[in-house]
């Protein structure tokens, strides 16, 4: 069967309520398969001139012939437009075989259709502009006419009928075909002719026992047709296969609510010759102009909540007639099809991969829920939103709805997303989002906005801008293209240095939020990959709250424990008064699956429902999942695009036969799987950095490796999986990612990104491109040293992890420092301490200092434990005696600091005694002023810095100590600050 709409309608659940048969080609009981030939070519108009003659053979004593609407009048008579008579079992069970008789005719004329034989779906293309109903005609066996009467009267009824057949044709063309509601009484009763006078019931026949029919003699069907005149010039449109549906629709409608006419709307678009060829224009006039009628858009169905379609307020006359729901759904179904139609152009330009597009289900009330939020915001409040959900519910997506909203409404939306292959970039996530503020100043630099916000930055961050730079390379180019990006020695002001970050972060958003008239709103997406770091930075952030700021964050929470830092971060801030809104994307259900299909594929909801039942049962609602297996169905012929017949067709048979995959991972590995060797390998490629890459590594790559990379991708993007934005490649979704990832062999991957680390190490070094420093490391790390074939390249790699642990440290990432300090250690042979010390002992010693920074005490006496077992000399143990010194300090360990710093200075030679008497202190005092008698202000502005290391590691020891004496020995501290004046005197003029 060409068309399995119809095929749809002879199974709809009314037909089987009345215990009809399930297939057309079974006809009803009491009508033979001669009998429909013997009507068809009776009513045959093709061949006027023996018309009289085979109608008066084929309408015996006991059949009657009437126009459809002239027989649902008889039908129900006194009873018409009320429940009573069309809810009868009689008047039901009559109508329904109409129905069938009329789906059969057009199923059959398009099964010849598709033989070669045109004329008989020819006899069905009325133009749009005619009145279905109008032309269908109905024969009954006559039961209680008289039979000797009739027969007597043949030729007349006859000659009638064909008279007032063609006169009422005439008579309508060229005006509307439907009127209001409430004239449809008036119509119908001016249209009755002589034809009813002649198969109404003789006077003193007996009533049928169903009192609520007028004429029960009618009722015995026989045979039903649509038939169009032989003048009528087919109309033949694109879309005629949803026209005939419709059309039908409209006869249906007023079949089965006893000669209730369709809406007057709907009756005039189905008039317009050009219905289906401009209907959204025609639907967009019709509901701006008429808000009391109906409905005239296709809303997207969206979340379950079925508000589109022009029809389903009408549907309320049938079930307030007890018309059976299964029968309104069929014939609003029908009706809607005047408001679905197929971009035919582009699915047939299609020529490779999915005609399908990725499904995004619109989530109205979680959108409207977290903007709601952010109005109140806007009004004063100070909340934030949390978007939660598993991967591939559509957070992202919805992530992307909000923002555009945001910035329709005026706002500022700046979205960063954490990456758990790409750790190694210091706040990757909030720094991205900031280097898309910095991008909008340098946009709408001429703007007066955009001038008030770079000049309170400089006032702000001052002198301290290039820490800031370090993070936001792009803040160099708005503030002063000539800032010096030299940082001063902060070593061992650790504590200082994460303290500064924040402030200057903190102070970043407070200059833009305070400066702008609208809202900044700050989107953090996956933060359950969210750095230590980046966490106290939000918190901080948060813990100010701005005017004008709103927080929003998307997370896998399935995957983060309760103990997660992004919870503790949320508590501490909610403690304060803060409101948190949760909003949590859920799978979807069997129903609203089956409405999103539906309106994807612009079908009716009968149609759809088997196909989103198997989808279902396979995704159980993921967003993503469904969409790939649309996807996957269609690239594997499952799902395809009838051109012919302009709609999506599939088999259900082979669908469900079909190995369907049983996650959303290997629905993507299939597919992938399909495409050139090429673009697998870019795909590959790309995964093996995580969610996203810059242009301009995968270039490097392409060069240094020489393949293609660059061509591939493109047809990535074509395809959907991949996305260029700003000079970055975006997969489209971390499962595309976490699949082509999987795909590479597992003894391949080491290799892989050792590989690509070490090509773009050397153009990291040749560019001092800090960014490509930490991204090469990190492949290098990932790679790890069972990857190194070369003994030479151990040290090779670890000195360059040494190397990008420093730049860490300058970005006050100290846990990304350690993170590379560490990997540096892990590259170092077993004899690194003897070949190569040096690189050995500033690996341990920084990886201390940054453990110190983040607070790892238990690293930092690791460490220490190591150096001080492989030094070679005491001035190698000096950095580490100090890190463990302030590690006490950091642990109010005063007496265990003051003591190693007393000892540490002794053998400096610079000792103090632990118990002094006064005549020691009057000496000293002595000393001193001797030291700086004569020494003007100016001679001490110009001392030069020490020189000498020992000397210079005394002075810092006697900084420490003199802290930890302040509280654990007050009498030493005028001891301390005597000795540090004398060495700054003695050692500062050489």
């Amino acid at each position: 069967m060409s068309y399995c709409h119809w095929t749809r309608l002879q199974q709809a659940d009314i037909f089987r309520e009345v215990k009809l048969p399930e297939e057309v080609s079974v006809l009803p009981e009491g009508i033979s398969e001669q009998d429909v030939a013997n009507f068809d070519s009776v009513l045959n108009l093709k061949d006027d001139a023996k018309f009289a003659e085979r109608a008066a053979s084929a309408l015996h004593s006991n059949t009657s012939i009437l126009p459809l609407r002239q027989w649902i009048e008889r039908a129900t008579g006194k009873h018409k437009y009320t429940s009573t008579a069309i809810s009868s079992p009689a008047y039901i069970t009559s109508v329904i075989k109409i129905a069938i008789y009329l789906t059969t005719q057009i199923i059959d004329a398009e099964d010849l259709y598709d033989s070669g034989v045109h004329d008989k779906l020819d006899m069905l293309q009325l133009s749009a502009a005619r009145d279905w109903a109008e032309h269908v005609v109905v024969q009954f066996d006559d039961t209680q006419s008289s039979a000797e009467s009739k027969q007597d009267d043949t030729d007349a009824q006859v000659e009638e009928f064909l008279h007032q057949f063609e006169q009422q044709r005439i008579a309508r063309q060229g005006q509307m075909m439907c009127h209001d509601d409430a004239r449809v009484s008036e119509q119908v009763s001016a249209g009755r002719n002589g034809l009813e006078d002649v198969s109404r019931n003789p006077p003193g026949s007996t009533p049928n026992s169903d009192s609520c029919i007028e004429d029960a003699g009618c009722l015995d069907m026989k045979s039903a047709q649509i038939q169009c005149p032989a003048n009528e010039s087919p109309s033949n449109p694109e879309n005629a296969h949803m026209q005939r549906m419709f059309y039908l629709g409209l006869v249906f409608y007023e079949l089965f609510s006893g000669g209730q006419r369709p809406p007057s709307n709907l009756c005039a678009l189905a008039s317009s010759e050009r219905a289906f060829e401009s209907l959204s224009t025609t639907i967009a006039a019709q509901e701006n102009n008429d808000e009391d009628q109906f409905i005239g858009t296709n809303k997207r169905l969206q979340c379950g909540n079925r508000d589109g379609g022009p029809c389903r307020v009408h549907s309320e006359y049938l079930k307030l007639s007890n018309v059976t729901s299964s029968l309104c759904d069929l014939i609003l179904n029908m009706l809607d099809c005047i408001l679905r139609g197929l971009n035919m152009d582009a699915l047939s330009s299609q020529s490779q991969g999915s005609q399908l597009d990725e499904i995004s289900i619109s989530r109205e009330r979680e959108q409207e829920s977290i903007l709601s939020c952010y109005r109140r915001c806007m009004s004063g409040s100070f909340e934030i939103a949390i978007v939660k959900g598993s991967s591939g519910a559509g957070k992202s997506f919805l992530t992307q709805l909000v923002g555009r909203a945001i910035v329709s409404e005026g706002g500022i939306f700046l979205v960063g997303k954490f990456d758990q292959m790409q750790q190694s970039r210091p706040f990757s996530g909030l720094a991205a989002a900031l280097y898309q503020c910095c991008s909008l100043l340098i946009d709408k630099l001429e703007s007066d906005w955009a001038n008030t916000v770079v000049h309170k930055l400089q006032a702000a961050l001052g002198r301290d801008a290039p820490y800031l730079m370090k993070i936001i390379p792009k803040l160099s180019t708005i503030l002063n293209h000539n800032v010096a990006h030299s940082l001063p020695d902060d070593h061992n002001d650790f504590g200082n240095a994460v303290q500064r970050i924040q402030y200057l972060l903190c102070l970043f958003v407070e200059t833009i939020s305070s400066s702008s008239t609208v809202m900044v709103t700050l989107c953090l997406d996956d933060v359950q990959w969210m750095d230590a770091v980046s966490v106290s930075v939000m918190k901080r952030v948060l813990a100010q709250r701005y005017n004008k700021f709103f927080f929003m964050a998307c997370c896998r929470h399935d995957e983060m424990s309760d103990t997660h830092p992004f919870w503790g971060m949320i508590e501490s801030v909610c403690s304060n008064g803060t409101l948190s809104v949760s909003v949590e994307l859920k799978n979807v259900d069997a129903n609203t699956l089956e409405i999103i299909i539906l309106d994807l594929l612009c079908l009716p909801p009968r149609l759809v429902k088997p196909l989103a039942g198997i989808v279902h049962s396979k995704t159980k609602g993921l967003p993503l999942f469904v969409s790939e297996m649309l996807r996957a169905l269609n690239r594997d012929g499952l799902l395809l695009v009838d051109l012919d017949s302009r709609r999506w067709v599939w088999d259900q048979d082979k669908i469900r036969a079909a190995k369907l995959p049983d996650n959303v991972a290997i629905c993507f590995a299939n597919g992938i799987a399909k495409l050139p060797a090429e673009v697998q390998v870019a795909l590959h490629t790309l995964s093996m950095f995580g969610s996203s890459a810059k242009s301009e590594c995968i270039k490097a790559l392409e060069t240094q490796l020489n393949i293609d990379l660059t061509e591939p991708l493109q047809i990535a993007i074509i395809e959907g999986l991949v996305s260029k934005v700003t000079g970055s490649y975006y997969f489209s979704h971390d499962w595309i990612q976490e699949t082509c990832y999987s795909m590479v062999q597992e003894q391949d991957r080491a290799l892989n990104h050792l590989t690509y680390g070490r090509c773009l190490s050397k153009l990291a070094l040749e560019t001092n491109n800090g960014d490509m420093m930490f991204t090469s490391a990190n492949q290098i790390n990932l790679g790890g040293p069972e990857a190194i074939t070369d003994e030479n390249e151990y040290i090779t790699m670890a000195s360059y992890n040494l190397m990008a642990g420093k730049k860490a440290i300058e970005t006050s990432d100290f846990s990304l420092a350690y993170k590379l300090f560490s990997s540096g250690i892990k590259f170092l042979n077993r004899q690194h301490w003897r070949y190569h010390y040096d690189v050995s002992l500033e690996l341990h010693e920084c990886a201390a200092r940054a453990a110190l920074a983040t607070g790892n005490i238990d690293e930092i006496s690791l460490h220490s434990d190591i150096v001080l077992k492989h030094a070679g000399c005491f001035d190698d143990e000096l950095n580490i005696h100090q890190i463990v010194m302030l590690s006490y300090m950091h642990t109010s360990k005063l007496n265990e600091a003051l003591e190693l710093g007393l000892d540490i200075l002794l053998q400096l030679g610079e000792g103090i005694p632990r118990n002094p008497s006064d005549d020691y202190f009057g000496k000293e005092v002595q000393r001193t002023q001797m030291m700086i008698a004569g020494v003007s202000e100016d001679a001490i502005l110009g001392y030069k810095p020490m020189t000498d290391k020992k000397k210079r590691s005394a002075l810092k020891i006697l900084v420490f100590v003199n802290k930890c004496s302040f509280y654990a020995a007050p009498p030493l501290c005028r001891y301390i600050i005597l000795k540090m004046v004398q060495l700054t005197f003695k050692w500062s003029t050489s």
